[in-house]
């Protein structure tokens, strides 16, 4: 992320912000709801991963899917993983820069991040990433009529089947909206191709 040092560091204290409010309302019935419907997915999706990376994991959903490593920019979150007895490996850093080899993941999770980027160029950029350290991955982001307003402040961005192949526009994307969200993944094998017909 191109942030001049009072940019990020307003945007780092947003995150540990989000992370403590995360940590707070873990058990209010809303989020407890969004968690079952979004990790229960993911869970199927994964199928024999072995390495499992949670990209902008927050204080719970490596332990939830199962995730070998995970990694956020906000460091509280491995203070939160910790305290519930998570054991992966954590680093702290951008979703934009993964400090991770090319294909080193069986699967990797990018869950209610992008949303949360700066800049269109970010999540573009945290895309690409995910794509490029992991063998087969999963974005989730809400899906929400852009007619309804912003309920989230930390949301910079809505996100839609359009909005997101104008990010990537040379992949062939599969994309389903499922109750409020989105789930987005590369479609490279069975019949697609990076080709659009």
């Amino acid at each position: 992320m191109d942030l001049d040092d009072n940019d990020m560091a307003g945007y780092l204290e947003e995150n540990e912000n989000m992370q403590e409010e995360q940590w707070r309302m873990r058990n209010g019935p809303w989020q407890k709801r969004a968690d079952v419907l979004r990790f229960e997915q993911i869970n199927g999706l994964k199928r024999n991963a072995k390495l499992i990376l949670s990209v902008g994991c927050g204080p719970k959903e490596p332990i939830a899917i199962g995730a070998t490593h995970a990694c956020d920019i906000a460091l509280s979150a491995e203070k939160y993983l910790r305290a519930q007895g998570w054991t992966g490996e954590f680093k702290q850093c951008s979703c934009d820069k993964l400090p991770y080899p090319d294909k080193f993941f069986d699967f990797a999770v990018m869950s209610e991040v992008i949303e949360h980027l700066p800049t269109l160029e970010d999540c573009r950029n945290a895309i690409l990433e995910l794509n490029r350290v992991s063998k087969r991955w999963l974005i989730t982001t809400p899906w929400i009529n852009r007619d309804q307003g912003n309920t989230e402040p930390t949301h910079k961005h809505f996100f839609d089947e359009k909005s997101i192949h104008a990010l990537v526009p040379d992949w062939v994307l599969l994309m389903v909206r499922y109750d409020i969200f989105l789930f987005i993944t590369r479609c490279v094998k069975d019949g697609c191709s990076d080709k659009k017909a």
